[in-house]
């Protein structure tokens, strides 16, 4: 839980700052040949595989508003809850134990994980919001060249230019021009303030 001193404008940098603190986690506690990606808005992938998502609660969605907390979560699925389940049965969701991760407790995800999110938001603080877009970039879906999202109510294939200053995706898809993907439309609400 964060209690910024920026907009919540600014403060959904948050969000691509904890991915890229969770891929370096994961990139240092994996196999060195696990890839770890991004599929925005918070989906980690692990060799492709959906494994986790990192999400955003705040009181108000209004972008120029200071919000009083920040709840930057995360999920990442350690085993599969059916036992049964054979690696491979669900070729678009993965787990840690079937990636080379069977050792690793959620003790290790969370003490890694917290030094890389310190590092990151210290460089966040020091240099603004461009090396975190400049690490996520990389580390996006397909290069960045055929990422998989829900657009106008349907899965479509898009091709990433960068991220805006608020942690939207910007897009180019085949049959129309450039535009913004608002991560603001992706903040759970919570509290009394309706979202607006």
């Amino acid at each position: 839980m964060l209690e910024p001193e920026v907009s919540l404008s600014s403060a959904l940098q948050m969000s691509t700052l904890a991915q890229v603190a969770l891929a370096d986690c994961l990139g240092s506690l994996l196999p060195p040949a696990v890839a770890v990606h991004h599929r925005w808005p918070g989906t980690i992938l692990i060799n492709g595989g959906a494994a986790g998502e990192v999400k955003l609660a705040a009181p108000t969605r209004a972008g120029d508003v200071v919000p009083d907390w920040l709840v930057v979560g995360m999920s990442l699925q350690l085993v599969h809850d059916d036992l049964d389940r054979e690696p491979g049965e669900m070729p678009n969701q993965t787990v840690l134990s079937e990636e080379g991760g069977a050792e690793i407790s959620r003790t290790d995800i969370l003490q890694s994980f917290s030094a890389y999110f310190l590092s990151w938001l210290n460089t966040w603080q020091d240099d603004g919001f461009r090396p975190i877009h400049n690490a996520w970039m990389p580390r996006a879906e397909g290069d960045g060249k055929a990422m998989h999202i829900e657009l106008d109510g349907a899965e479509r294939i898009v091709e990433v230019l960068g991220l805006d200053e608020e942690g939207g995706l910007v897009i180019k898809s085949v049959d129309g021009p450039a535009r913004v993907l608002p991560l603001r439309d992706h903040v759970v609400v919570h509290g009394r303030e309706s979202a607006r």
